[in-house]
């Protein structure tokens, strides 16, 4: 079986820093084969743009499964309504291998989020997610939430270590959450 992901930065990382779908193999099954088609800065409109999405589709097989997140690029590049059709375009892809892709809201980052403005934005693409998944029935894992609540928790110096900047994960960040995020998916695959 094989996990496609389909992500940005949080994922896919940058060339300093390895994002989480680098470390996931550590903490996934070994017969769990994993293909990252993420890339850093990508909203969901430039994935299907650059044809990363096309390439899922021509590759994905019965039984193998897609992960799916996007909305931090999106919420500053992509109309609301162009990006809730774009979710709808991983379902369509997914679809024809007999399953619904599993979403992943973005990372919660205290240091992004430090800008109500930044927030404020970010929120209505997570809630635009969520309302997405709950209205078809599809899988989501609430790794904003869960992040949200982990780092609430943090000081300074502890927030340091999991993230470099207001956008991109350190790798100890990224392999933290890469365990977080195949404990949720043993849920589901």
């Amino acid at each position: 079986m094989k996990l496609y992901i389909a992500g940005d930065h949080f994922a896919a990382g940058n060339k300093i820093e390895s994002g989480w779908a680098k470390q996931l193999n550590e903490f996934i099954s070994p017969n769990i084969e994993i293909v990252d088609e993420s890339t850093d800065q990508a909203s969901t409109s430039s994935f299907v743009a650059q044809g990363r999405l096309f390439k899922i589709e021509t590759d994905i097989k019965d039984g193998d499964h897609l992960l799916v997140q996007f909305g931090f690029h999106d919420a500053f590049d992509v109309p609301i309504d162009y990006f809730v059709d774009n979710l709808q375009r991983f379902i369509t892809v997914n679809k024809s291998v007999h399953q619904l892709p599993i979403f992943l809201t973005p990372i919660y980052n205290p240091k992004f989020s430090k800008s109500k403005q930044n927030l404020d934005s970010l929120n209505v693409y997570v809630e635009a997610i969520k309302k997405f998944c709950h209205e078809n029935d599809v899988v989501l894992i609430d790794i904003f939430d869960i992040t949200k609540k982990l780092t609430s928790k943090f000081n300074n110096k502890m927030i340091d270590q999991f993230y470099l900047d207001d956008i991109y994960l350190t790798s100890y960040g990224a392999r933290m959450y890469a365990s977080i995020i195949a404990n949720e998916l043993k849920k589901y695959i």
